[in-house]
């Protein structure tokens, strides 16, 4: 008796552990759907993301090709981090930014481009959702 319980133990730790493999291999490339408002416009829209961290890519809207994540850490992904934009000197502090906190989904994305009287600012909240494949590329 204890031996079949020992063996039965056995098998639903490795089909845990294969479970467990599975779901983590798969929140390596996922999407996320971002519900998002911006501060000058608070009408609610979504936003869609394709991640893929072992590729270190992603695509956003509109995507024609995957673009390289700005940084993966263990609190956040940012997707974006642009800065300066533009060449005038007075540009050094424009930026635009993508970030998605990874313990609650938060989102915000900053365009600042003050020569040009730009500054917007988008939040919202991040859900994770099936992986949507990049466009393809010729080379």
């Amino acid at each position: 008796m204890i031996k079949k319980f020992a063996r039965i133990a056995v098998a639903v730790q490795a089909c845990a552990f294969v479970t467990s493999s599975a779901n983590a291999q798969s929140l390596r490339r996922f999407d996320l759907i971002c519900t998002v408002s911006s501060e000058r416009d608070s009408r609610q829209r979504e936003v869609r993301y394709s991640v893929d961290l072992d590729s270190s890519q992603w695509c956003g809207p509109k995507c024609e090709a995957p673009q390289a994540i700005a940084s993966v850490a263990p609190d956040q992904l940012v997707l974006r981090n642009m800065g300066p934009i533009g060449n005038d000197p007075r540009d050094r502090n424009d930026r635009h930014t993508i970030t998605i906190k990874r313990a609650n989904g938060s989102y915000e994305s900053v365009f600042a481009m003050r020569t040009a009287g730009l500054f917007e600012v988008d939040r919202g909240t991040c859900r994770v959702a099936e992986f949507t494949a990049f466009p393809p590329t010729i080379f």
